[in-house]
């Protein structure tokens, strides 16, 4: 039976330390110098790899069971880069679902999940680059907020009808039900105003 050696990890020249059963916890770049060895073990205690060594503490951190990642969006999508290289999947899908999807619509950038992404008519959201959407940005904001759960609470009567008509291009049901619910309100609103008008006129 082998022993768990240690194992020099030479990442882009800086040196971290850790042991066979480490590298051995998920199926990855490493998986072939963890497999049992006949003869010499110390073949697998010193591994050499040509990398940019920035991020690799979060990976080998991964390894050794932390669920820990980096709150930095830039950070992630680097880090993404490194454990699809190191053929980590289950850090890949980790990472995938706190990274956010950016959407530029006329110079305004949105950050959005991958499910709001999705909604708002983009079916492969890449998380590595930016969506371009040829709308308004003041509308795809207020439909992406909805979608976090905001309320309808515009009284611009034509606003409104520009966020339906693009809700409605999404097939967005349920903000167009409810945005005709608003203009309903606003209209109503607005003839209750003019009738107080005629009866009490300046």
């Amino acid at each position: 039976m082998q022993s768990d050696i240690e194992v020099h990890l030479h990442i882009g020249g800086t040196l971290f330390i850790t042991k066979r059963s480490t590298l051995a916890r998920h199926e990855s770049y490493f998986t072939e110098f963890t497999l049992p060895l006949v003869g010499d073990e110390d073949v697998v205690s010193r591994i050499r790899v040509d990398r940019d060594p920035t991020h690799f503490r979060w990976i080998l951190n991964f390894m050794r069971g932390s669920s820990a990642l980096p709150s930095d969006q830039c950070v992630l999508r680097e880090l993404l880069v490194e454990a699809d290289f190191y053929s980590i999947s289950e850090l890949c899908d980790a990472i995938e679902r706190e990274l956010m999807v950016r959407i530029r619509a006329n110079g305004r950038v949105f950050e959005v999940s991958t499910d709001v992404a999705k909604k708002i008519g983009i079916s492969n959201p890449s998380l590595l680059s930016v969506h371009i959407i040829d709308t308004d940005p003041e509308v795809l904001g207020y439909i992406i907020n909805y979608l976090r759960g905001a309320p309808v609470v515009s009284n611009r009567v034509d606003f409104l009808k520009r966020i339906r008509f693009e809700a409605d291009s999404l097939n967005l049901t349920d903000i167009v039900n409810r945005i005709n619910r608003a203009i309903s309100q606003c209209e109503s609103s607005d003839s209750l105003f003019e009738r107080l008008l005629e009866r009490f006129p300046h």
